[in-house]
């Protein structure tokens, strides 16, 4: 049964004030639940508790069992123990500051402890009246009771007597040893008596070395000296202890301080003219070149002087690795530089400095001179109808080396005819063109059939030559398609700028073009990057995709042009070789390529056809 409540009329005051009275009560009635739930809250349980046990695992340096923050560091790694009495152990690791934490307790009785390691003394907590030594016992209490305080604390040494010491790097050569600075592993210690009879001992990985089971006497302590580039600053002169000594007494901070001579690293930095990796007689230096050290702290920054060198001073011990900083392309209004190293052949010098070392020989060499002369040839695709065709042959003079002539080659399943005068003379860092006439080859009697040829191009001044290839294809003239720019070498792209093309696939129909097979609706297509008849590229990107991804898609069968849109952007600032951008197109449906034509794209210095120069 519905309860109706029925309100009198109001005035617009009156009625505001009824809601709010009406919030009122509601809000009132709220909290009288909220605070009724939290009070029949149950018990907390083990695995819903609301307890925290946590603390600190620290070096207690000097042994008296409280834990000087400012001094005395953390300890990671160590392992805490919980007991809750049920038989079942719980463990947690100190992380790097020492921290530990034992949280969502349940109530109860806890036994706190720490698995000690080996050559540690515990001194926090101390023996309880019972004699058990190193554990808290703490009570949880309706979530109350635990906290941030139960700290443990080790000191390294042995409790049974002996003369006990450390061995530390006095990183600052203060003569004193600080808390950050570490132990010295794998020292010898020596310990003589007063009859001459020398016992030895080696520091452990934290520097501390004990002698045990020593009988009364006199003791003489000294360090074997130090390797060379390292220098005893603690103790005092005369940098030994003479110690009177009585069995189960403990004679402890008996220590040795070295300090690390600091090292040197010097290169040079060298112009490679011949480009082999080395320094030859008469190769000048380089300057104002930026060489980096990464290792002991922060980078730091050298730049080579008027001849090249450059050094790296006061370096403590440590490993290092030295680089330098290439510059960036300079377009000098002609073409592009571009340095590239050639020395390391690493790159880097990976350098392990010992004390007071003296590295000399980390040098760096750099190349300019532009890659070997080359040739390219673009690719062309023709119809099986075809009687002949003409391309052209383009050849680089791409150094800075005196004017050269050329001649040239041509090795093929087929006949060709140069139709420019040979030789042809270059300037430095210029291009020329070859125009030749090819006669179709009578091997091409179906569809995508291909024959390579080469060209052989010989330096005339050196007789030195060097080769490059291309492919003609066949296809049938029902099958046509041609890219909306010119192919061959028109596909010029400045490093980190787009060049948009498509390939425009015409169907006219049933009396010439593009046909599709009876009953098939579309033709697919694959647009992808080869670096010049060897290879996919991986740094070429093609419509905005990863490098190396392929664009594929498919054509309608209806009759008109169909443009397949390619944005090329190159994505490393190198020359992999001239890159063709190739299409595929599968009319017949069988998973095959029907006809392949490709646009040829390379990197080029602003207003200029050439290569950006790069050594191969």
């Amino acid at each position: 049964m519905n309860k109706q409540i029925y309100v009198p009329s109001k005035s617009t005051y009156d009625r505001l004030l009824y809601l709010l009275v009406t919030c009122l009560v509601a809000t009132v009635m709220l909290l009288v639940m909220v605070a009724l739930t939290a009070v029949s809250r149950p018990p907390a349980t083990l695995a819903q508790g609301g307890g925290l046990i946590c603390g600190h695992k620290f070096n207690d340096l000097n042994g008296d069992g409280v834990w000087d923050m400012a001094s005395e560091p953390g300890l990671p790694n160590w392992v805490i123990q919980l007991d809750g009495g049920t038989g079942a152990v719980i463990t947690v690791t100190t992380d790097a500051s020492g921290h530990y934490c034992f949280d969502a307790l349940a109530d109860g009785q806890y036994t706190v402890s720490e698995v000690n390691q080996p050559d540690w003394q515990q001194t926090l907590p101390a023996p309880d009246p019972g004699g058990t030594s190193g554990v808290y016992q703490v009570n949880i209490n309706g979530g109350q009771g635990g906290g941030d305080t139960f700290h443990f604390g080790n000191h390294m040494g042995r409790g049974d007597g002996g003369i006990h010491g450390t061995k530390f790097y006095d990183e600052n050569n203060n003569q004193m040893w600080d808390s950050t600075e570490p132990g010295l592993g794998g020292w010898v210690i020596e310990l003589e008596d007063a009859n001459g009879n020398v016992l030895t001992t080696t520091t452990n990985q934290s520097g501390h070395y004990w002698f045990m089971g020593i009988t009364t006497g006199t003791y003489t302590v000294t360090e074997q000296l130090p390797p060379p580039g390292w220098i005893q600053t603690f103790p005092p002169a005369p940098g030994y202890y003479v110690l009177s000594y009585v069995p189960s007494q403990a004679i402890e901070n008996v220590n040795f301080g070295n300090y690390a001579q600091p090292g040197e690293i010097h290169g040079m930095k060298f112009h490679d003219q011949n480009g082999n990796g080395i320094k030859d007689t008469g190769e000048p230096g380089l300057p104002n070149w930026t060489i980096m050290l990464q290792g002991s702290g922060i980078p730091i920054a050298a730049t080579t002087n008027i001849t090249g060198e450059y050094w790296f001073m006061g370096l403590p011990p440590d490993d290092y690795i030295v680089s330098e900083v290439q510059p960036p392309p300079v377009w000098n209004g002609q073409f592009m530089l571009q340095w590239v190293q050639t020395a390391p052949i690493s790159g880097t010098h990976a350098i392990e400095l010992d004390p007071g070392e003296i590295v000399t020989d980390a040098d760096f060499g750099n190349w300019q001179n532009g890659k070997n002369d080359f040739c390219m040839i673009p690719w062309d695709n023709h119809f099986l109808n075809t009687t002949s065709l003409t391309t052209e042959i383009y050849i680089f003079n791409a150094s800075n080396n005196p004017q050269k002539a050329y001649t040239l080659q041509l090795v093929g399943p087929t006949t060709f005819t140069v139709t420019t005068p040979l030789p042809i003379t270059l300037n430095p860092y210029q291009y020329g063109v070859v125009q030749i006439e090819v006669a179709y080859p009578s091997i091409f009697n179906a569809p995508y059939q291909s024959a390579q040829f080469q060209a052989v191009v010989t330096n005339q001044a050196t007789n030195t030559s060097f080769t490059c290839h291309a492919a003609l294809w066949s296809y049938s003239p029902q099958w046509w398609t041609f890219p909306n720019v010119n192919s061959g070498l028109a596909g010029g792209i400045p490093f980190g700028f787009t060049q948009n093309i498509s390939f425009t696939v015409q169907n006219n129909g049933p009396g010439g073009g593009l046909h599709l097979p009876a009953g098939g609706g579309e033709a697919t297509y694959k647009v992808w990057a080869m670096t010049r008849g060897i290879t996919d590229t991986s740094a070429v990107s093609l419509n905005g995709l990863p490098p190396g991804a392929v664009i594929t898609g498919t054509i309608s069968n209806t009759p008109g042009q169909t443009d397949i849109p390619v944005s090329i952007r190159y994505t490393e600032f190198i020359l992999l070789g001239p890159t063709d951008i190739i299409l595929e197109l599968d009319v017949t449906g069988d998973g095959m390529p029907d006809m392949v034509t490709s646009y040829l794209a390379y990197i080029e210095p602003p207003r200029l056809y050439l290569p950006v120069i790069v050594k191969p």
